[in-house]
């Protein structure tokens, strides 16, 4: 029987990437890819996928993670990442996860900002899971940079008013380096609901009916304690049992598609 977790670094055309494989007993049901979330988010969602990995798994379903190149625990600089190269790294990670369970049917399920890989490659999985996607590149950046100059003026973070103040670091937001690539990939990310998905589509999200602007689009509603972390800085417990529950949720869709 294999271990349920099994690190592994992953070949991709000259590119290491980290990885950890979620097996189940016995033989898989279904294989799932995560395509992790970027930049702090993904420091951030480690824990809670890591979870809903074991939890998958539980039903039958294995689930491989991978740090992107130039991200976490794989190889590169953080100058090397972009989302050209997320989508290039996803496709040979799907590629051996398809090795690894055989004849089962694979689904990527794209996380945040990792939905915009993950639909570049959904032509080539049974179906496309979209966890609180991120649809507009160019506002979510925004964003970012925002919160990005407020967190540096915050007197909360610098109890002396004299330390809270904006610091230029325009090569970085929320304390990671950003290449130009990775800014003008996101600036020009298309919406990753727009147009017809080539596979089953189905979106996780607080309000996913509202999120799921298409017709064709499954809708699963996710409980606070599985969305709260992307807005959050400081780390909280984890939820358990609301990741279970979802876990659940998502095995019953193997059965629509």
């Amino acid at each position: 029987m294999n271990p349920p977790l099994q690190p592994q670094m992953l070949e991709a055309d000259g590119r290491r990437l980290f990885s950890v494989l979620h097996s189940p007993e016995g033989r898989p049901r279904a294989g799932v890819l995560m395509c992790a979330p970027i930049l702090h988010e993904h420091v951030r969602s480690y824990r809670l996928f890591a979870l809903l990995g074991d939890a998958l798994a539980s039903h039958g379903v294995a689930v491989l993670r991978f740090d992107y190149y130039g991200t976490g625990d794989s190889g590169g600089s953080d100058a090397e990442f972009d989302l050209d190269g997320a989508a290039s790294d996803a496709a040979r990670a799907l590629e051996i996860l398809r090795g690894r369970i055989g004849d089962a049917p694979v689904i990527v399920l794209g996380i945040r900002a990792g939905v915009f890989p993950a639909v570049r490659i959904a032509a080539q999985a049974q179906a496309l899971w979209l966890w609180q996607p991120i649809r507009d590149g160019r506002a979510y950046l925004a964003g970012l940079r925002q919160r990005d100059a407020d967190e540096r003026r915050s007197t909360r973070r610098y109890a002396l008013r004299a330390e809270a103040r904006q610091i230029d670091y325009p090569d970085s937001l929320m304390g990671f380096p950003c290449s130009d690539a990775l800014l003008v990939g996101l600036r020009e990310a298309p919406d990753p609901l727009s147009g017809a998905p080539p596979v089953p589509l189905a979106v996780c999200d607080r309000d996913a009916a509202a999120a799921a602007a298409p017709p064709t689009v499954t809708a699963l509603e996710l409980a606070p304690a599985l969305t709260e972390w992307a807005d959050q800085l400081e780390m909280y417990l984890q939820p358990v049992r609301p990741v279970q529950e979802v876990a659940g949720r998502l095995a019953a869709l193997l059965d629509t598609h």
